[in-house]
């Protein structure tokens, strides 16, 4: 059986977004981006963005875009860094499906976070990946130029 596509509206995104803890921060080309800083990290920000409609009252189209969850990182020497992304969720099903898929990517990125948090971090003072010992700046990271 093949999941149908649902049209979430965005008045229903938003509560489900706020409800989670997270705050708007820009609405620019038809996309919705919300993020959720880290409670003891604010580096660390789980950002969630999807598409809108070109009425504004649906997120975009079958086919067009899916909704996004990712981990980002904040630095003041090199700006965002994009550090894990998740499966990302299609609107297809029930709005609950689809709100369900959301809670779990976002819960799985905040996660991370935690991690990130809780573990080691490299001499510039970035967290470094959970299991491994390679700062979150990669080759942005200023220890590994000078090394």
């Amino acid at each position: 059986m093949v999941a149908i596509f649902n049209p979430v509206t965005l008045a229903e995104f938003r509560d489900l977004a706020e409800g989670l803890g997270f705050s708007e921060v820009e609405l620019s080309n038809h996309e919705i981006v919300l993020e959720r800083e880290h409670h003891g990290d604010p580096q660390l920000v789980v950002r969630i963005y999807t598409s809108v409609s070109s009425t504004g009252a649906t997120v975009r189209s079958k086919g067009k875009d899916a909704i996004r969850v990712v981990l980002l990182g904040r630095s003041d020497r090199v700006g965002i860094v994009g550090l894990k992304k998740t499966k990302r969720v299609n609107r297809a099903g029930t709005t609950q499906a689809i709100y369900d898929r959301i809670r779990s990517r976002a819960r799985e990125m905040y996660t991370v976070c935690n991690q990130m948090h809780r573990g080691e971090h490299c001499s510039c003072g970035a967290p470094r990946y959970p299991g491994t010992s390679f700062c979150v700046l990669r080759d942005k990271c200023p220890e590994k130029k000078s090394s």
